[in-house]
């Protein structure tokens, strides 16, 4: 539900009707409306950093092309939204980055000092996919930030 509304009408009303299940029920597994959130949120997290860390286990320059269609699968799929909705309220940290550029630096045999930078490299080039940006132009920005990152 997240993945195609965000947090937009969501209700633990919603929910249960999307789930064919009762509030109570939900509210039994999950205590509170925060807590259901904070499941969902951690959930997210951690399908992103199994969806990039899956496009890192090779090694090499190829690596980076994986990575670049794992960032375009979430947002396809909507999990990428679903997941900076959630950000957004400031309730959920985000734990990608450490574990996506030390795999990353692994995969590429470099030293990766930023990696909230990476991480806000990888979710700012999804926002403009998200914003219809052209896959192409993207792709090509995000080959010229790893150039120049490469490069020093």
């Amino acid at each position: 539900m997240l993945c195609k509304h965000g947090l937009m009408g969501w209700s633990l009303d919603t929910v249960a009707t999307q789930a064919d299940c009762t509030k109570g029920l939900i509210l039994y597994h999950y205590r509170t409306k925060h807590g259901l959130l904070a499941a969902t949120a951690n959930r997210l997290n951690q399908e992103a950093v199994t969806r990039r860390l899956a496009a890192l286990d090779r090694s090499g320059p190829g690596v980076l092309d994986h990575l670049f269609d794992a960032v375009v699968s979430e947002v396809e799929s909507g999990w990428f939204m679903a997941r900076m909705s959630l950000l957004a309220t400031g309730l959920f940290p985000s734990p990608t980055a450490p574990l996506v550029a030390a795999r990353l630096a692994v995969a590429l045999g470099v030293d990766l000092e930023n990696q909230q930078a990476i991480e806000a490299m990888l979710d700012g080039l999804s926002m403009q996919l998200v914003r219809g940006a052209d896959v192409a132009t993207v792709r090509e920005a995000y080959d010229q930030l790893w150039l120049g990152l490469l490069a020093t």
